[in-house]
């Protein structure tokens, strides 16, 4: 059973995330719940936890969790931490400051795009949406979605397509999301306005860098959707050349150091 006691909770989750920063790797259910001496089932609820709410990653295929970005970046004000993290938390910061708008890093997480980090500007009308770490967003309808989509093949965009039909009921046209993807690829970014909320748009740009599980991230900037309906190009020419400036390499952001043998 799950611990009712807040107190233990609280300490439960520091230590895991401490077991993490001891090991520097992705970590399963049973190891951890085993290291730490914590019940199975209550472990599988706190990392599950955490994972919803954006601060761990799930990788599918293993069943191994890994802390995301927004764990890395909440001591960043305090000291700067590693390369990799310190210059996307750069980035971030400059992006909100050189376009005045709500800066989200995201990644994909299933059907959905997951916010991994915000950073909101301080007058936006997405405030008011009080998005965190961990929220959900359709990969359809979102900026970040497309950006995600736009690097699979098309079997596979057209996988998740027939999936969001499954399982939300969605009346999607694949040819209208291919037309989104192929946008895309073509300008190096991707532009919604009014497609999640009315008066909200977001301009969204690939980063060469991934999540430890080699899981894409993107950039996007978001506010109000009569701003990014105009200006969307230019946005994107401010991050795109911000990227270009700070971060040349597509590598894990959080790779753990090599294991002698």
């Amino acid at each position: 059973m799950a611990p009712r006691d807040p107190v233990k909770s609280a300490r439960r989750v520091l230590e895991i995330l401490e077991r993490f920063e001891a090991e520097k790797r992705p970590l399963g259910v049973s190891e951890i719940a085993q290291v730490l001496g914590y019940p199975l089932s209550s472990t599988s609820m706190l990392l599950n936890t955490l994972a919803r709410l954006g601060y761990l990653n799930l990788d599918p295929a293993s069943r191994k969790f890994a802390p995301t970005m927004s764990v890395a970046m909440l001591g960043d004000w305090i000291v700067s931490g590693d390369e990799g993290r310190s210059r996307v938390k750069g980035v971030i910061d400059d992006a909100r400051r050189l376009t005045g708008l709500t800066a989200v890093l995201s990644t994909r997480n299933g059907i959905d795009v997951q916010y991994v980090y915000v950073l909101r500007a301080p007058e936006s009308n997405f405030r008011s949406r009080s998005p965190g770490a961990g929220t959900l967003r359709p990969i359809l309808r979102s900026s970040p979605g497309i950006a995600l989509m736009a690097e699979l093949d098309d079997r596979q965009i057209a996988l998740i397509v027939r999936r969001v039909r499954a399982t939300r009921g969605e009346d999607v046209a694949l040819d209208v999301v291919m037309d989104e993807v192929d946008k895309c690829r073509r300008q190096g970014y991707a532009w919604d306005a009014g497609r999640v909320y009315a008066d909200v748009g977001s301009v969204a740009v690939r980063l060469p860098v991934d999540d430890v599980f080699g899981k894409a991230l993107v950039l996007g900037v978001a506010g109000a959707a009569s701003r990014i309906t105009a200006d969307h190009a230019r946005i994107a020419g401010t991050l795109r050349r911000l990227i270009a400036r700070r971060l040349t390499r597509r590598q894990p952001v959080t790779r753990a150091p090599a294991r002698s043998t």
